[in-house]
């Protein structure tokens, strides 16, 4: 069998990965609905995602676990942010304040008259965001944290 046979598989399995969010190597789709995460049987996630197109109407639609393209784009940018800056931000929350605690705030959408209860949060939340190792984690707990307020909620239009 000649490898180039694979080559749609192999891009099948990547396509979606860009927007995923907890959920196997198939990606967001149908199949990660019915599947989750085991790496096992994740060509059956595949299989179910190509499936009449599911997949692609997921990323455009922000259904079946995917994120519409500009949110993933700013998860991304997040994440990004977050893996490049790690120790200056925990610097920043626990000062309260600085270059890095600004940048993040607009990274995730905070308008600037939100800044205030921004840093407000990350510094009393410091301990708590950093718990977990990994810059993902801490840009989860970030969020988790900035959720607990309505202000924040409607203030950061990007904790997704």
């Amino acid at each position: 069998m000649k490898l180039w046979h694979l080559a749609p598989l192999a891009l099948l399995l990547s396509q979606g990965t860009a927007f995923a969010k907890n959920y196997g190597m198939a990606g967001c789709g149908l199949g990660s609905l019915v599947v989750k995460t085991d790496d096992k049987v994740q060509i059956l996630a595949a299989t179910l995602n190509a499936t009449g197109g599911n997949q692609t109407f997921g990323i455009t639609s922000g259904t079946s676990n995917c994120l519409p393209a500009d949110k993933a784009a700013a998860l991304e940018q997040q994440q990004h942010y977050v893996r490049s800056n790690l120790e200056n931000l925990r610097r920043d929350m626990v000062k309260g304040d600085g270059e890095y605690l600004k940048g993040y705030a607009e990274v995730l959408g905070c308008n600037a008259q939100s800044y205030g209860a921004f840093k407000s949060v990350a510094k009393s939340d410091e301990a708590q965001i950093f718990r977990a190792p990994g810059a993902i984690a801490v840009l989860e707990a970030t969020k988790t944290s900035l959720r607990k307020s309505t202000e924040l909620q409607n203030a950061c239009s990007n904790l997704i």
